[in-house]
C-alpha cells in the first residue's frame, strides 16, 4: 500500500526537499536518534540537477544521481506556500562549505527525550534538515522559530505546510 502519491525525477522542482532512507551506519544511527525511517534531507536544484546537503565534509552541492545512490526510499516534500526560488538557491549557495553540526545530533536526542532546544539557532554549522528548513525560512519567512531544530521526520510530518510524495527510483 502506497502512503504517498508517486513523483518522477523529471517532475522535481527547485526547492523540493528530498527525504532519504538508506542503510549506511550513520543513516541508521540518525534513524535511531530521531526515531524515524528517514535519515537525510536534501534541497533540490532543478537547473543543476543536484542537491544541497549537509554531509560529513560539510554543506555541499552533489549531483542527484550520486546523492541518491544506495537509497532505499526517497520522499519529496514540496512547499504549499510561496517562496522566492532565487533566495532559496542563493541561501543554499552561501552555505556551501559550512561545517556539519555533529553536536546537533546530541541536541536532537535531548529534544526527543525532554523537549526544548539547547543547540545553535544560527546557520554557523548545519545538519541536513536544518539546511533545508533554513532555506525555506530565508526564502519565505516560514518556520522562524523551528528551522534550527528540524529533523528529516519533522519535514515529513503533516504538521508543516508541505505536500509529500514518494520519488520513483
Amino acid at each position: 500500500m502506497n502512503l504517498y502519491p508517486k513523483l518522477k525525477v523529471s517532475d522535481l522542482k527547485t526547492g523540493d526537499t528530498l527525504l532519504e532512507s538508506d542503510n549506511t551506519a550513520i543513516g541508521l544511527a540518525i534513524q535511531i536518534i530521531t526515531r524515524s525511517k528517514i535519515n537525510h534531507a536534501m534541497t533540490y536544484n532543478k537547473e543543476l540537477n543536484s542537491v544541497y546537503e549537509a554531509i560529513a565534509k560539510g554543506y555541499s552541492l552533489t549531483p542527484l544521481a550520486e546523492a541518491l545512490k544506495g537509497s532505499k526510499m526517497v520522499l519529496v516534500a514540496r512547499p504549499k506556500f510561496a517562496y522566492d526560488e532565487v533566495k532559496l538557491v542563493s541561501t543554499c549557495e552561501i552555505n556551501l562549505g559550512v561545517k556539519y553540526y555533529y553536536k546537533g545530533l546530541w541536541y536532537q536526542i535531548k529534544r526527543q527525550l525532554k523537549g526544548g532546544w539547547d543547540g545553535l539557532k544560527q546557520p554557523i554549522k548545519l545538519m541536513c534538515s536544518i539546511g533545508a528548513m533554513y532555506a525555506y525560512y530565508i526564502s519565505s519567512g516560514k518556520f522562524k522559530n523551528e528551522w534550527y531544530m528540524a529533523t528529516p521526520d519533522d519535514i515529513r510530518s503533516n504538521e508543516l505546510d508541505l505536500d509529500i510524495y514518494e520519488l520513483e527510483l
